[in-house]
């Protein structure tokens, strides 16, 4: 038998052979529990799951005449690992799970260390997490896990759960700030529960640098800008960068009118630690990309 091809399972004294390649990750209309499932595993819900949490949610009652399960031994294929992390809901009884006919134990699903994830990282101040794709985050003390990208985001790769890995509380953190970033409307990116210092230590350790920065996740996009200022947010979404930067440059809005009215023409400002000349129509002559939530003005006469 080619243990790559096939998974055997016993039912009472009725040994069945089932061939993987048969196995499609095309499933069902999905129900409730499924789109719960999607919520806590791909980064929607940022707490570790209990196992309490993973029984309700994650397991549809597995129903067989037969009181008797035997699995043998022998790892999953690859492939069902994949249908596994895709969010698909499982039949479980006792301590063997099931999908699609196949039965197993916790035992029999391999460590994905063996798919090599690697850590994402920018690469011209992108950074793409793909669909469906594997990928490791390295915490500081050096700990791997090990990560999986879904429909709605990414979050901790399911099987490693079924396996008994416990994820750290720094896990899930980097799990809900990258999910935040692909947040297109709401309060400043990201929330307020991440520091200043550590918004910038995540952005950092990916490669980005400060400015324009894309992320993406499945086919979405999402276009932010990474300020050095110290009063700002230091992610600010690309509509609101755009707002800010038309009214610094164009005459004619309110918001020029109360920032810049109070100096006078000629007065000199930074931007980005960069000097500008305050012009006659009390605007600024920026080119796009300047970090205009870093700014310095002078100090106006009593």
């Amino acid at each position: 038998m080619n243990a790559n091809t096939y998974v055997n399972f016993c039912t009472s004294d009725i040994i069945q052979k089932i061939d993987i390649k048969n196995v499609q990750p095309n499933m069902p209309k999905k129900k409730k529990m499924d789109s719960e499932v999607d919520k806590n595993l791909f980064g929607r819900d940022t707490l570790p799951l209990e196992k309490d949490d993973i029984e309700r949610f994650c397991f549809r009652t597995y129903q067989k005449n037969s009181t008797k399960f035997e699995v043998v031994h022998g790892f999953l294929p690859q492939k069902l690992v994949d249908i596994i992390n895709s969010g698909v809901g499982l039949g479980k009884r006792d301590d063997i799970y099931s999908y699609n006919g196949v039965s197993f134990s916790k035992e029999s699903i391999p460590s994905l260390s063996q798919v090599k994830p690697i850590e994402v990282k920018a690469e011209n101040n992108i950074i793409s997490f793909g669909s469906y794709q594997y990928f490791k985050y390295v915490s500081k003390n050096g700990q791997e896990y090990y990560m999986h990208s879904g429909a709605t985001g990414f979050g901790a790769a399911f099987s490693e759960i079924l396996r008994g890995v416990e994820y750290s509380r720094e896990a899930f953190r980097y799990i809900d700030f990258w999910n935040q970033t692909m947040v297109v409307t709401g309060p400043d990116l990201p929330g307020e529960e991440f520091s200043r210092s550590e918004v910038k230590s995540y952005l950092e350790d990916a490669g980005i640098q400060p400015g324009f920065f894309t992320v993406n996740m499945k086919e979405k996009s999402n276009v932010l800008f990474y300020s050095q200022g110290k009063y700002a947010s230091t992610v600010i979404r690309k509509k609101d960068y755009d707002s800010m930067y038309n009214n610094l440059t164009k005459s004619g809005n309110g918001l020029t009118a109360n920032l810049l009215c109070g100096y006078e023409p000629g007065s000199v400002i930074k931007v980005g630690g960069k000097e500008y000349v305050l012009s006659e129509s009390h605007t600024l002559d920026l080119p796009y990309g300047a970090d205009i939530y870093d700014m310095e003005f002078p100090k106006i006469p009593l």
